[in-house]
């Protein structure tokens, strides 16, 4: 199964658009939890199952939420923070239709424009860090793929998964777009709960 990130259409919103919300959240790998259960994993404080509306109000995500792929069970909620992050997207998956808000999914990562050595050189020292501080969760094996929301089929994803017994999942990607898309190389880590894990590779693109 494929793991589809979707930040390939925010990217095209954050340089079309001037909406989004502040959000510090930074990928500290000091400071995330040594669990078996995602739900212990964090960062910066923030974990799968807690509510959205810990961070902003009903009002601006209802506003901002957006639906990415072709089958509309779960909307993306995107942040920015410029000023004190290194990152520079913050992105949340929540089902749609919980009142709760709660999330299902949690991304972020750094732009390295037109450095895809680059980010795969940081891919490697985010890997080994996962791996030191999480070795009971089972690492498959690195690999490269193409982007399933490239036509052409030239954007390459380089991607390695640790994966919870209860099917939740850890993704470290790196994206090299194609010329044609114009979009900006990137490095990715999410976090996912295993129901969002399974329609993000099974049905989101399906018609």
């Amino acid at each position: 199964m494929n793991f589809e990130t979707v930040l390939m259409p925010f990217q095209f919103l954050f340089m079309q658009n001037a909406f989004f919300i502040v959000l510090i959240l930074v990928f500290s790998l000091q400071s995330w939890t040594k669990a078996d259960d995602i739900k212990d994993f964090e960062i910066e404080g923030m974990s799968i199952g807690d509510s959205l509306l810990n961070l902003v109000n009903k009002s601006d995500i209802k506003k901002n939420k957006d639906f990415t792929h072709i089958s509309k069970k779960y909307f993306q909620y995107v942040y920015l923070d410029k000023k004190d992050s290194m990152y520079d997207y913050f992105q949340f998956a929540i089902k749609d239709g919980d009142k709760n808000y709660k999330i299902a999914g949690v991304a972020a990562g750094i732009y390295f424009k037109n450095n895809i050595k680059g980010c795969l050189e940081k891919m490697n020292e985010v890997i080994t860090d996962v791996s030191n501080s999480f070795p009971n969760l089972d690492k498959a094996k690195k690999r490269e793929r193409k982007h399933r929301g490239d036509p052409s089929g030239k954007t390459m994803i380089t991607e390695v998964y640790f994966n919870f017994k209860a099917g939740d999942v850890i993704a470290i990607q790196c994206t090299d777009y194609s010329k044609e898309l114009n979009y900006i190389d990137q490095l990715s880590l999410e976090i996912a709960n295993a129901k969002y894990y399974d329609w993000l590779t099974d049905e989101a693109f399906k018609k």
